[in-house]
């Protein structure tokens, strides 16, 4: 996963029911995150409805998300 890459959430996990099946555009990548995995932050390509509000952008580890299109 890299930056430019479009990418949809994909975890089954507590974040599921907000972002799963949401896409969004990688803008920056961590390979080592405060908890040691890599994370990236997303764009979502339609702002996402979270706990009232809506999002623009997330933070997550990058196991949570499937990559559709590389960027080139």
């Amino acid at each position: 996963m890299r930056v430019g890459d479009l990418v949809r959430f994909v975890d089954k996990g507590t974040y599921a029911r907000w972002f799963r099946g949401k896409v969004g555009l990688v803008t920056s990548y961590v390979a080592k995150g405060s908890d040691g995995k890599p994370h990236c932050r997303v764009q979502w390509l339609n702002p996402v409805e979270y706990y009232g509000h809506r999002t623009r952008s997330s933070d997550f580890p990058v196991t949570r998300f499937e990559v559709i299109n590389e960027s080139r």
